[in-house]
């Protein structure tokens, strides 16, 4: 199976896929403003005075920039890779009021950012600085706004705002750090901390966690971690949202992580938790998983009661980590916390066995049928298991210090190290077993970090999670794949200039192989060193396991004119007057039976004609066309014309004899189905990937 990854997605292809010229995004010329300086040279793309380093990040969560460049010129305080496929702050800008896709745009391109009808530069920067309408250091960032000049040299992309949350923006209400915002992002007046859009006063939910205020205590701090238990998403400090511990295994409902003033009622509750929308409403009844003590699971920091604390057994052995004692203002240590917010994710549960419950709340973790009290190893105190003196939830037998009240709050109880702190008869917790508690289950783990393949979402531990990494075209389910790197599908290696006597095979498994004629040839280094089958008078034949119906499909193609070829049909249909690609000297053409008669509208140009280009064609069940070309949209048609049946040729149609081809062709896909946006772009950044990188498809 072919396997690439598609971690980066085509946002990064601007500058450095220059095959394609932009390929996935828009041209570098573009201007959001009324300036007369394009965007990626602009520190202040909308002129609202916030530069747009500011904006195109969390306020709270903002990173300045280090001053220090990588080879590829991206500041390495944004760039992990040092590598052309970074994607900086590109794949998490900041749309605060949720209107990307329906008319808006993200932050650093959009006038109103909280959608509140007051603009940024009214709302932003203190000090009440006004547009003059002039920019004499040509950074982008109006004078009037400007307190950096940068015609000596000196290029500050953030105007000396080095930290949004603490000085240099608006915000009236003193709410940034609290769960609010500056104001340019903030429709509220009063705390909100949540973000929910419901200030706390007349929220019952402040932390979002589903368990009502006054259920939590709004004056009690469990952990004693200086935040009080209506407003920690993590009142025992384990790791494990409260949120999770309050409800059952089998029953849970995650909280929504975006759309969350949708989500929550006029309560500030989420509607998923609540029995009606009124300040009496009822949330989660907090679960209490064992009968040995009354605590709710999320005041328990030993759900089980098997003495090996939930922090612990929260996290895999050998990929444990311990709580760093710094927590966020969410009450999450940040050693377990995906971000400082609350929609902030902590430690996802560990289930060892795979089977019932996760490892915090099974007293069996590896199913062997000896409990993990048992095998823990741990030296047991005087007395009966029942007594919590201290109320922690971790029984006095178990306690590893003074388990009176008052002691020292300790999540994990001592066991920083559970390689070495647990017992391990067989001494291989650290290599290709585990500790005892979770030693009795045979599964691949080709990383070794403790975690199946069968529930880790990274196996090779390289960091790029292996949903992103596996991406196949198999996967879209093609009914046909050509492949000029692989033209036997036995990847047999031909040299320049092989005259090709056998058929193309079909690579999607479906055996639908193109007949050859004659005449093609085999180019071993066309495009960016990858080979290509060059058609010059003869071609293939069709399949009619490979004709298109005539509800939907997708058509895609890698290839390029030769300068040689005069009016030439490379795809055509083996009957009627079908074409789709070149014709008359022109790309992008579009042809069915005169409906659509696309041959020299806006797609089909001469412009390029003669680069390699890659063209995807989407016809819907309703008709409907859009042609996407390197990653553009370029138009869209309406035809009744039926293609049912339609075999596609290569350079072999109705019209071989007066219009023949000179060209080159990389890949030639046919799917069945009208491709989702989403898998357009996978398929889109595939290409993007192979195309203009000199490592193999495999």
């Amino acid at each position: 199976m072919m396997v690439l990854s598609i971690s980066f997605n085509c946002l990064m292809a601007r500058k450095r896929f220059s095959l394609w010229g932009c390929s996935c995004v828009l041209l570098d010329g573009t201007l959001t403003n009324s300036d007369t300086i394009p965007d990626y040279r602009d520190i202040d793309s909308d002129n609202d005075g916030i530069p747009d380093n500011i904006e195109a990040q969390t306020t709270t969560g903002y990173v300045a920039p280090s001053g220090t460049p990588g080879d590829n010129g991206l500041d390495d305080a944004y760039d992990f890779t040092d590598s052309f496929a970074s994607t900086g702050l590109s794949t998490t800008l900041i749309d605060t009021d949720g209107d990307v896709g329906s008319g808006g745009d993200y932050d650093y391109r959009e006038v109103d950012a909280d959608g509140d009808g007051t603009n940024d530069d009214a709302e932003g920067r203190t000090g009440s600085p006004a547009f003059a309408g002039a920019d004499t250091d040509g950074d982008g960032l109006d004078n009037g706004y400007d307190n950096v000049d940068t015609t000596g040299g000196v290029f500050d992309v953030n105007d000396n705002i080095a930290d949004p949350e603490v000085a240099g923006l608006i915000d009236v209400d003193g709410d940034v750090s609290t769960g609010g915002d500056v104001d340019y992002r903030d429709t509220l007046t009063g705390t909100d901390t949540d973000g929910d859009g419901i200030v706390d006063t007349i929220d019952i939910d402040d932390d979002n966690d589903g368990i009502l205020d006054t259920v939590e205590g709004e004056a009690s701090d469990f952990d004693g971690d200086g935040i009080v238990n209506s407003l920690d998403m993590d009142s025992d400090g384990d790791g494990i949202l409260d949120n999770v511990e309050a409800q059952t295994s089998i029953g849970f409902t995650a909280p929504p992580t975006t759309g969350i003033e949708a989500a929550v009622g006029a309560n500030g509750l989420f509607s998923i938790y609540e029995n009606n929308d009124t300040a009496g409403a009822t949330g989660l009844t907090p679960n209490i998983t064992t009968a040995t003590d009354t605590t709710p699971d999320y005041l328990d920091i030993d759900t089980d009661d098997d003495g090996i604390p939930d922090n612990v057994e929260a996290q895999t052995t050998t990929g444990y980590t311990a709580p760093s004692g710094t927590i966020g203002l969410n009450g999450v240590d940040v050693n377990y916390e995906n971000n400082d917010t609350f929609t902030a994710t902590g430690l996802d549960p560990n289930n060892h066995d795979g089977t019932d419950e996760p490892d915090y709340r099974d007293t069996d973790s590896d199913n062997d049928t000896a409990s993990d009290a048992d095998e823990s190893g741990i030296t047991l105190n005087a007395g009966v298991l029942g007594t919590d003196s201290d109320s922690d939830g971790l029984d006095d037998i178990y306690e590893g210090s003074n388990a009176t009240a008052g002691e020292a709050y300790d999540v994990n109880d001592e066991i920083d190290d559970p390689v070495n702190n647990l017992e391990d008869l067989d001494d291989d917790g650290a290599t290709t077993g585990d500790v005892d508690y979770r030693d009795d289950l045979i599964f691949i783990d080709t990383d070794g970090d403790g975690v199946g393949d069968d529930v880790d979402l990274d196996d090779d531990n390289d960091g790029i999670l292996d949903d992103v990494e596996v991406f196949s075209i198999n996967d879209l389910s093609p009914q046909l794949w050509l492949d000029a790197t692989d033209y036997n599908g036995n990847r047999t290696t031909y040299s320049d200039g092989t005259l090709l006597s056998t058929d193309w095979i079909d690579k999607s498994g479906n055996g639908n192989h193109y007949s050859l004629v004659s005449g093609p040839t085999y180019q071993t280094s066309e495009i960016n060193g990858k080979a290509v089958v060059e058609i010059l008078d003869a071609g293939f034949n069709g399949p009619v396991g490979a004709a298109t119906s005539t509800s939907e499909w997708t058509v895609v193609m890698v290839t390029k004119l030769l300068p040689s070829d005069t009016n030439g049909r490379l795809f055509e249909g083996h009957t009627g007057n079908y074409l789709l690609g070149y014709h008359g000297g022109r790309k992008r053409a579009v042809y069915f039976e005169a409906n659509p008669s696309a041959l020299s509208t806006v797609n089909g140009t001469t412009a390029g004609v003669t680069d390699f280009e890659m063209n995807i064609y989407v016809r819907s069940a309703s008709g409907v066309m859009n042609l996407y070309s390197n990653g553009n949209t370029l138009n869209s048609y309406s035809s009744t014309t039926s293609t049912n049946g339609i075999i596609w040729d290569i350079n072999q149609g109705k019209f071989r004899d007066s219009e023949s081809s000179d060209s080159q062709i990389g890949d030639f896909i046919i799917i069945p189905t009208a491709l989702t946006e989403e898998d357009r772009q996978k398929l889109e950044g595939y290409f993007c990937l192979l195309y203009t990188s000199p490592s193999p498809r495999d």
